[in-house]
């Protein structure tokens, strides 16, 4: 509750000071009538910090990778220096750090083909470790074009993941989810559905980073729990990635890692606009998508050591997304 009041007062306080709008958004993604700062993700991160300071985690390797991981986009949310290398460089460096450090390692996947046996090797698990945690920031970043699905995303994320974690008696999972929990709800009553404050790179990478540890640190400690719930829980942002990769590159022919406007929820703004007003198209686009993944992150999470099943809604999720998205983008593009 301390950490949602705190992260509530600084995000007022960004939003409506003078210095806080001069930080504004300036992503090809801008759906946005006015100025909005985005510079956000400093309220969920210092909230998380006093959180760990209650909980006298503090001090800890896991806490110095993740401020890595914020300070990475947070320098450029406020100078607009920093490039895409460099960012992706300091995210490594931070994965590094919750891998050597604060053993955030991927050692353990028996339920997964051939990958299971790879990651037995360490340079194997630290390369792909890395991926999974750097991948996950980097998606975060790119679902951050409408008010709260980035922040509303992670919420349903975390929900699971307390729930998994208390199923399986882990305090410390638990806690950690519910720090953060706390501190993206104190952002994110500005955050959605009126748009007043954004969390910037630095948040979306921190939240990202979080999030792919907890997740890693679930599967490795608990035996129980499926692999693929690991998998499963964060699908949405994670195939946002891929989908997006495969469709610029080998369906447009332009560059995967260049920024655009045909993400999914970019197309259902897109197609909303149509009819509504950008205050309106906005939030009910997010809306839409939360409260789809909230149902399916709900069997996810009933279901978290159950393959079998987690593989069905894993395959359906990814299927239903590829053909809601070509409808979207015909819709769209007619």
């Amino acid at each position: 509750m301390q950490e949602f009041l705190l992260s509530f007062a600084i995000s007022f306080l960004i939003a409506n000071s003078k210095k806080g709008l001069d930080l504004l958004t300036n992503e090809p993604q801008k759906f946005h009538e006015k100025p909005v700062p985005r510079i956000g993700g400093l309220s969920i991160f210092i909230s998380t910090l006093y959180g760990f300071f209650v909980y006298k985690l503090l001090i800890n390797p896991l806490n110095l990778a993740l401020s890595v991981s914020f300070l990475s986009g947070f320098i450029e949310d406020i100078t607009r220096k920093i490039s895409e290398k460099t960012r992706l460089l300091i995210l490594i460096l931070a994965a590094f750090i919750a891998i050597f450090f604060a053993n955030v390692l991927i050692l353990n996947l028996n339920e997964v083909p051939i990958l299971g046996e790879l990651v037995k090797f360490l340079p194997v698990a630290v390369v792909f470790t890395t991926i999974a945690i750097v991948g996950l920031a980097n998606a975060f970043n790119i679902i951050d074009g409408l008010n709260g699905l980035a922040s509303g995303t992670a919420l349903i994320i975390l929900a699971s993941i307390y729930f998994v974690a208390s199923q399986n008696g882990d305090i410390e999972i638990k806690t950690l989810s519910e720090i953060l929990f706390t501190a993206i709800l104190g952002f994110f009553v500005w955050n959605f559905p009126l748009g007043k404050i954004f969390l910037g790179d630095g948040g979306a990478y921190f939240i990202g980073f979080y999030i792919a540890c907890l997740d890693i640190l679930l599967n490795q400690k608990h035996q129980q729990v499926s692999d693929w719930y690991a998998l499963a829980v964060i699908i949405y942002p994670v195939f946002e990635v891929i989908f997006s990769i495969i469709r610029r590159k080998f369906i447009l022919g332009l560059n995967p890692l260049k920024p655009d406007n045909f993400h999914l929820h970019s197309l259902l703004f897109q197609l909303l606009m149509k009819k509504l007003s950008k205050s309106w198209a906005n939030p009910l686009a997010t809306l839409t998508i939360l409260i789809t993944y909230t149902g399916y992150v709900y069997l996810v999470s009933i279901y978290w050591s159950d393959t079998p099943i987690l593989l069905f809604l894993i395959a359906i999720f990814c299927a239903v997304y590829t053909i809601f998205y070509s409808a979207l983008y015909k819709k769209v593009r007619d």
